[in-house]
């Protein structure tokens, strides 16, 4: 086996046996390569890294405890009970002698965790553990709307019915969820609002605008909007990421303006995504539209093609595009293809409001799957750890993924 590869089973089999999760044949693994002087150096790098990210000092056993633990770690062992007396005694000698202190240490930290875990939940043993104790929850229709006059609707615990009634609209959160503009009996006169839709991280919300045009707002995303469209256009300011249905109106061109471009429509259904600091996909799902940048650039879509604008370019890339794959968000799926595991992070950090840290040379890792959004975090993690490419510890609401 590669000195890599070696070095990295040692870690995952280490690993295992602090969380108590090693099996009779991979703790045969382990002595087997602890036997070797710089294997066994590793599992002492490891181990000590191990002690300070506990953030413990003091000894767990006394010499004495240390000793005795050893002695029944090695008479447990099968080769142990089977020797017969004078046969290969100096191999033997040498090989416990390479393994025994880290043994101690490993069997000693497994102690120390497990009883901890008896004392404080805050050490979690596994990713479901550590899910469930920081709360960490698929996303789910959570939304505010601020009104022209500075008052807030906070959606997600509203009930249905009317929510309030601001320049000639009565917002309402229909029984389905969403929530919808209808104009007032006495609406002819009244001033024209901005109101905002905000979704945080770990939230998405379906919205009926003023014209009947619906929006299926993604995480972390904000949509500004007027209570009333003008006679000549209809005009939306979008950052984040949305999918539109719009409403057809020949003499009332649909405008969706982001960072940098401007979506113009007349009718169709859309994605826009266009997050803060990141490039601008518009996907078009039927219909067409033209996206503009503000350097001056423009493009005609066809349905199944998506432009891209690079960030601090003014310039479209257009290619065809799986559509699946572009509105997998929209029908509650995460779908991943050859996908690097930073770009897979910052998607699935936005649903489940979570913060990831990076540990390692995780450039090459890249990976593809298909997973529902109402899946349990650890799961989902899970799922990308069996690669064996990679592997995560959580600590409260922090991801954090290491290379193996």
């Amino acid at each position: 086996m590669p000195r890599g590869m070696e070095t990295s089973r040692l870690a995952i089999l280490l690993r295992k046996t602090i969380d108590q999760t090693v099996t009779p044949t991979e703790r045969e693994e382990l002595f087997g390569l602890l036997a070797d002087l710089d294997n066994k150096r590793f599992a002492e790098r490891f181990l000590s890294a191990a002690w300070k990210d506990f953030h413990h000092t003091e000894n767990v056993f006394s010499p004495q405890e240390s000793t005795e633990l050893l002695a029944r770690i090695m008479a447990s062992h099968p080769a142990l009970e089977n020797e017969e007396p004078g046969l290969r005694r100096l191999p033997l000698v040498r090989y416990w002698m390479a393994i025994a202190a880290t043994v101690v240490v490993v069997a000693s930290l497994a102690l120390y965790f497990f009883r901890l875990s008896d004392i404080n939940d805050a050490s979690p043993t596994s990713l479901a553990d550590a899910v469930r104790q920081a709360e960490i929850e698929p996303g789910k229709g959570r939304a505010i709307i601020t009104l022209g006059d500075g008052r807030t609707v906070l959606l997600d615990e509203s009930g249905k019915g009317l929510l309030a009634e601001a320049a000639g609209v009565q917002i309402q959160k229909l029984a389905d969820g969403e929530i919808s503009y209808a104009a007032a009996a006495q609406h002819d006169e009244a001033p024209v609002e901005q109101h905002t839709i905000t979704i945080p991280r770990g939230g998405h919300y379906q919205l009926v605008l003023p014209d009947g045009s619906k929006v299926h707002l993604n995480a972390e995303s904000t949509l500004k909007y007027p209570t009333h469209f003008a006679a000549n256009e209809r005009i939306v300011e979008l950052e984040g990421e949305a999918f539109f249905e719009v409403e057809k109106s020949a003499s009332r061109p649909f405008k969706v303006v982001s960072n940098g471009q401007v979506v113009e429509v007349l009718g169709t259904k859309f994605n826009v995504c266009a997050y803060d600091g990141s490039d601008i996909r518009t996907t078009l799902a039927e219909g067409s539209v033209r996206v503009s940048s503000n350097g001056g650039s423009s493009e005609l879509l066809k349905p199944g093609e998506v432009a891209v604008l690079t960030k601090g370019s003014d310039k479209f890339e257009v290619s065809e595009v799986n559509l699946n794959m572009e509105l997998a968000w929209h029908n509650g799926y995460f779908l991943f293809e050859d996908e690097s595991i930073t770009s897979i992070m910052d998607r699935i950090a936005r649903w489940y409001d979570i913060e990831v840290e990076y540990q390692g040379d995780l450039a090459e890792k890249r990976f593809g799957g298909v997973f529902r959004r109402s899946k349990n975090l650890a799961q989902l993690l899970e799922s990308f750890q069996e690669t064996g490419l990679i592997e995560f510890t959580i600590t409260e609401r922090r991801v954090i993924v290491m290379a193996r």
